[in-house]
């Protein structure tokens, strides 16, 4: 598959991931990932499932769930967010808010950001189930906020959510290609893999931003532009791009052995090497492992939570507000501080 048109992307999704990095800017990208199909890594579910249960654990797609939920008015509480977060999201949602709030009925999505869309189409689909509601909370970059916004379907400001520790390089265990700095990517026996640079375009500009930005930082424009230059713009297998959720498919195509490294955010990361220790190590992008000091041009992103406009039934208008207080009153940074996120000052 041939990517064309890569610096055509959504403006707010580029202005969502870019730091403000003026002069030292990403250049055009030139050349066309190689796009490989997925399913190693047996992912967890994020609670303990009933019987029968047919999941496959090492694919991220539903074709044997046929499903359409038709009118989703009667959940309760619909979530459209980023997945970066998504452990710690998960782990509060179980841990404190359904223990507290007790919905009977919820949608949460944590894929690339769709809010506007999901929204306005009032449709969200995943293999053969399909999703008709409109979100309650959309949760983003400034720049989806704006977009939301700026469609006139907000309710009150964004609230800051998080700021994460910027980025790091995911490498198979052991680092067998001994990659040690971003230099590394441009060596011809390195596979990088990139989120998909349309369907991901935020986290992909993001990604390649840091590439660019830190060696900028370092060494210059005049090396910058020539490594981006041999990772991107060689138009062979050397640079491999997921299809459409990062969070999953670049370390599923690491540990594939399909790629060889990968910039992504720390928590996810951490994630990772957590969840499978025997399979990924991480190599600093500033600081360590441990506690990560971002290096020049390594931004450090900050989500925000935003009301999403719609007719709420009482229920579900509480359900909203009580997240909402729960973000205020600090209740859930305790979760974010436990995979690796920075909570907002409020």
């Amino acid at each position: 598959m041939k990517i064309t048109q890569v610096t055509c992307l959504a403006a707010w999704l580029v202005a969502a991931t870019q730091p403000a990095l003026h002069a030292q800017n990403a250049p055009e990208i030139r050349g066309n990932p190689y796009l490989p199909v997925s399913g190693l890594l047996e992912w967890p579910s994020d609670r303990a499932a009933s019987q029968p249960d047919l999941t496959e654990a090492r694919s991220n797609r539903v074709y044997d769930l046929h499903m359409d939920m038709g009118d989703c008015r009667h959940l309760e509480f619909i979530l459209s967010t980023a997945g970066n977060w998504h452990p710690a999201l998960m782990d509060y949602w179980f841990d404190r808010f359904m223990r507290k709030q007790r919905p009977k009925s919820y949608l949460i999505t944590t894929t690339p950001p769709v809010a506007l869309e999901q929204h306005e189409e009032q449709y969200f689909g995943m293999g053969n189930v399909s999703l008709r509601c409109q979100p309650h909370i959309a949760v983003g970059p400034k720049a989806l906020m704006e977009a939301l916004q700026k469609a006139g379907i907000t309710v009150g400001e964004p609230v800051p959510l998080f700021t994460t520790r910027g980025n790091v390089l995911l490498v198979q265990k052991g680092n067998p290609k001994n990659i040690r700095t971003l230099h590394d990517l441009g060596r011809s026996d390195v596979r990088t893999v990139t989120p998909h640079p349309e369907r991901e375009g935020g986290s992909f500009r993001l990604y390649t931003n840091t590439i660019y930005a830190i060696t900028y930082h370092a060494f210059g424009k005049e090396k910058a532009d020539t490594l981006f230059s041999e990772i991107f713009n060689r138009n062979d297998s050397s640079w491999v791009a997921g299809q459409r959720i990062h969070h999953r498919e670049v370390p599923e195509l690491i540990a594939r052995g399909e790629g060889d490294v990968g910039v992504i955010f720390y928590q996810l990361a951490r994630y990772v090497c957590e969840l499978f220790p025997d399979q990924f190590d991480m190599v600093p992008l500033g600081g360590g492992v441990q506690a990560p000091d971002p290096l020049p041009g390594n931004p450090q992103l900050t989500l925000y939570a935003l009301r999403l406009t719609g007719e709420l039934t009482e229920r579900q208008a509480s359900m909203r507000e009580a997240f909402f207080e729960e973000i205020e009153k600090g209740k859930m940074d305790k979760y974010l501080r436990r995979h690796h996120l920075i909570p907002a000052e409020r």
